[in-house]
């Protein structure tokens, strides 16, 4: 499965210039906690979140909310590339310790955001569909337990009576 097929494709863009008190009223007005930092010509240049600006900006004495969101970014992000498979992806979360991330396009533009809760939301998703397919089972009275080794039936796998 590719990222593209989890990743939320609304992202969310401000550029390194914008003061930290817009970009809170952005997350405010759009309902979201991240925000893509693009610079001019829409290359990823950073991501801030609604934790960076509580950890770096509320909880610092001297916090100034009219500087540029750039001083509280995180720069050079973990992204990955559109085409990625989702292993490829949560390899990089792991280790890079994030729960959200970038995905770009080959020039280095930001497409979409992969969050750690998209992934568990698929997995989740994948998981309700196995148990109903062993529900269903139940309820056709199919078994889908493996047959206990009896010395009638034999079968690959099971030593024989004179072993």
């Amino acid at each position: 499965m590719s990222v593209n097929e989890l990743c939320s494709h609304n992202v969310a863009t401000c550029s390194p210039e914008t003061s930290i008190r817009a970009a809170a009223t952005m997350m405010a007005d759009w309902g979201v906690g991240t925000l893509v930092v693009v610079r001019e010509d829409r290359t990823l240049a950073g991501i801030v979140t609604d934790r960076d600006l509580v950890v770096r900006v509320l909880a610092a004495p001297d916090a100034d909310v009219d500087a540029p969101v750039s001083t509280v970014m995180t720069g050079g992000p973990a992204s990955v590339a559109i085409g990625s498979e989702l292993r490829t992806a949560v390899a990089i979360m792991r280790s890079n310790s994030v729960r959200r991330m970038v995905v770009v396009d080959a020039d280095r533009r930001p497409i979409g955001v992969l969050s750690l809760d998209d992934v568990l939301r698929r997995l989740v998703r994948e998981l309700r569909d196995a148990v109903a397919v062993i529900e269903q089972q139940d309820l056709d009275g199919e078994s889908h337990q493996p047959r206990a080794w009896s010395p009638r039936l034999g079968g690959a796998g099971h030593p024989s009576p004179s072993a």
